[in-house]
């Protein structure tokens, strides 16, 4: 199953980057409608596990222009409310009529629901379920379906737009700390640098569009360690790697480093095994060794990459001074107390972006 797991932390006002735009339908009336069902899944709060959103359709079982716009609304209202969450792909087609809610295979509680017309108005049903699939709440909400039909007929202005043809953007943050004397302090990260053993290195950033993101490093010696696993990331949100307070850290000494940033609406698909055999295989035979052969690296993931992509695209990695840095500080604060000032990468492609930066460990 191919799940999306969504990361927590907002630290910029979601409502903001999706809702507030005036042309767009009347979405005040979505936001709050939407607000208004995902009250269903306070009863979760207390649980570890993640909710799983299973989807939304209509009466017979399909998805619709409709259930797709208010999808999207409650999924926001839920990453918006600090709800964790996880989102099931297992129900792409269609439902059976007499299904309440998709299948689930979760072993914590899921979430899906229906939608209805009414005379005027748009009604939605969200059921909680548990992982037998047993009814344990739910919630009946209804609104003006002119509010709906404006969302609807906005989005289908821009429909004649592939989503793979927009610029995307991203803010990047490679953040490193060193311990000094007992204190974690903040090093710039850059090509070419050094760093010493016991550093750690955590990535922050947003995405403009809702995207695939993938980052990991690769090592001289052919280690693979993920930073972000292969996942769906959806826009306006800080997210994290490996996690919002976790870290990698340098334990092995004399060794170069590659860590690679990948963000589009298609990655690797089903190439992402053979990528990593064949770059065992560069290594193997000496044609990557420390900072040499780091074009070789780089064109083989450009080449896979390129595959999923059904037409020709012109793909690069973004090196060195080519990634440029925001004006604008942002401060993160960590569990322990740590603050860290920084200054993102401003990057940008189409229709994805790769970023690398190559280091060495002493």
């Amino acid at each position: 199953m191919f799940r999306i797991i969504i990361a927590m932390l907002i630290t910029q006002n979601l409502l903001g980057c999706w809702f507030s735009a005036k042309n767009l339908g009347d979405r005040t009336e979505l936001v709050v409608f939407a607000n208004d069902l995902i009250q269903v899944a306070n009863l979760v709060r207390d649980d570890k596990k993640p909710l799983v959103w299973l989807g939304l359709r209509n009466l017979e079982g399909a998805e619709t222009s409709e259930t797709r716009a208010i999808e999207d609304y409650v999924v926001a209202s839920l990453v918006e409310s600090g709800i964790d969450i996880v989102v099931s792909t297992d129900n792409d087609g269609r439902w059976s009529k007499e299904e309440i809610v998709g299948e689930s295979d979760s072993i914590g509680y899921s979430i899906g629901g229906r939608l209805m017309e009414y005379g005027s108005r748009t009604y939605v049903r969200l059921f909680i379920v548990d992982e037998n699939s047993m009814v344990v709440d739910s919630v009946f909400r209804g609104i003006y379906t002119t509010h709906v039909e404006d969302e609807v007929e906005e989005r289908s202005r821009n429909s004649g737009i592939r989503r793979s043809d927009l610029p995307l953007d991203v803010d990047l943050h490679w953040i490193v700390l060193r311990n000094e004397g007992g204190i974690r302090e903040p090093i710039v990260f850059e090509e070419g640098m050094v760093l010493q053993s016991g550093d750690q290195l955590q990535v922050r950033y947003r995405v403009s569009k809702d995207v695939k993101v993938y980052a990991f490093l690769f090592s001289n010696e052919g280690g693979i360690e993920s930073l972000v696993s292969e996942d769906f990331m959806y826009s306006g949100l800080l997210h994290y790697g490996p996690t919002e307070n976790g870290w990698i850290e340098m334990t092995d000494e004399d060794r170069v480093y590659t860590a690679y940033f990948l963000a589009g609406p298609i990655l690797f698909e089903e190439n992402k095994n053979e990528f990593v055999e064949n770059l065992h295989e560069l290594v193997d035979q000496g044609q990557v060794n420390e900072f040499t052969g780091l074009d070789k690296q780089d064109r083989l993931l450009v080449d896979f990459v390129s595959r999923a992509y059904e037409s020709e695209i012109s793909l690069n990695i973004i090196r060195g001074s080519e990634a440029i840095s925001s004006t604008r500080q942002e401060v993160f604060v960590y569990s322990d107390g740590t603050r860290v000032q920084s200054y993102a990468e401003q990057l940008k492609g189409v229709p994805l972006i790769m970023r690398a930066v190559s280091f060495r460990v002493q």
